[in-house]
């Protein structure tokens, strides 16, 4: 009787099979266990998709008896401490401290040689002093010299005069089963960020997050309460095809053939909330042709040139949305929002050309060192893939090299 591929006993088997097999495609049938969205893994793959799915479903049973282990352990201690079966614990014992004569300086006078982030680290450090003089028996009178520069706090920021658009922004939230665990928290992280960006804009938007429910909500309820209070924001459980006009809707995606000149105060542009490592290609552009609804990209072409592809985080599209509002200019808004890790340079072309460049046959993979991993992953933070070829182009490559 032959096993189907979704028998966790067969994938067991596998175990012991030729790396052929172990790297063969798989297709699924509309029938099997795991969602069409993971077709066309390796056997390897596979096995560990499921674990991580069955890692990933347990987590909240897990959670949950290590809460109430960890209640049993601290009751059976108190009962143990009350009848006398284990001491105590030891209550930390006053210092009796003896001041010392002694005097140390701290000397801050290289304001101008350290970066901001430097400055921070010595910030860190002086509090650790303070700390470790203030539980010594012997404290010393400590000295912090030539103190100014950028460690006293910053001054309060001005409050912006705002005049709010009449633009609307939507943030579709329909894609929570195409993302895991760790993607829905990063959804909801980026998802504050518009909202932080929309905060101190001088053109704030109407921001709503349509079809907002499942994990999204969930995180928010449990994580971040303070959201109810959000300004321009609103919190939509139906679809934007429910609740906006049809006819004022752009999807924004770079996958769409139409490039936005300027933004229309008067039009609805709708932000795809999914983050998804670039697993589903063209899912916002599908689902916008589907629904006969207008899409547009971003002209980052017309402008910049970018090492990386062109899909940008939620709130990365979103702030460059409002700093055109601004200042009415493409190119500042693209230069202001967009990191600067992802413009292109000479180097970054040597490198993507060079030791970097992986190639793996569909028969023989190569060892790669953690290392050079580490060097392959994009500046989106995804893996950067390597290509596959068949043994015949492999040769040819290897040729021209």
């Amino acid at each position: 009787m032959e096993k189907s591929i979704n028998d966790p006993n067969t994938l067991d088997n596998n175990n012991d099979d030729d790396d052929d097999k172990n790297n063969e495609i798989v297709d699924f049938k509309p029938n099997d266990s795991i969602n069409l969205k993971h077709s066309s893994l390796s056997k390897n793959a596979l096995r560990k998709l499921r674990k991580q799915q069955k890692w990933e479903e347990t987590r909240e049973i897990r959670k949950v008896a290590q809460k109430e282990k960890d209640k049993k352990k601290k009751l059976e201690k108190k009962e143990a401490i009350e009848l006398g079966l284990i001491p105590p614990p030891a209550k930390k014992k006053k210092i009796e401290q003896i001041p010392s004569k002694m005097k140390v300086v701290i000397d801050l006078s290289f304001d101008n040689y350290m970066t901001d982030t430097e400055i921070t680290s010595v910030t860190s450090q002086l509090t650790r002093c303070y700390s470790a003089n203030r539980s010594s028996i012997h404290p010393v009178t400590l000295f912090f010299t030539s103190y100014g520069g950028l460690i006293p706090p910053p001054a309060k920021k001005k409050k912006i005069e705002q005049i709010p658009s009449k633009m609307k922004v939507v943030i579709d939230l329909s894609f929570d089963n195409y993302m895991t665990d760790t993607e829905i928290t990063s959804v909801t992280s980026q998802l504050t960020r518009c909202y932080s960006a929309n905060r101190s804009s001088i053109h704030p938007v109407t921001l709503f997050f349509t079809s907002y429910g499942g994990r999204v909500r969930e995180r928010f309820n449990d994580k971040l309460k303070d959201h109810v209070n959000w300004k321009q924001v609103v919190f939509e459980t139906r679809s934007y095809l429910e609740c906006l006009n049809k006819d004022d809707l752009i999807y924004l995606t770079a996958d769409s053939t139409n490039t936005l000149d300027v933004l229309d105060e008067n039009k609805v542009y709708i932000i795809g909330g999914i983050v998804d490592k670039n697993r589903h290609k063209d899912i916002c552009y599908e689902k916008a042709i589907k629904e006969n609804i207008a899409t547009a990209q971003l002209p980052i072409g017309n402008y910049i040139e970018l090492a990386t592809r062109k899909v940008l985080t939620i709130n990365h599209v979103f702030e460059i949305l409002v700093r055109w509002l601004e200042n009415k200019d493409w190119k500042k808004a693209f230069l202001e929002v967009i990191p600067q890790r992802k413009f292109n340079s000479e180097g970054k072309k040597k490198r993507r050309k060079g030791k970097n460049s992986i190639t793996i046959t569909k028969n023989t993979t190569e060892n790669i060192n953690t290392e050079d991993i580490k060097d392959i992953v994009d500046d989106d933070g995804d893996a950067a893939l390597p290509t596959i070829h068949d043994e015949s182009e492999s040769e040819q490559l290897k040729e021209q090299r």
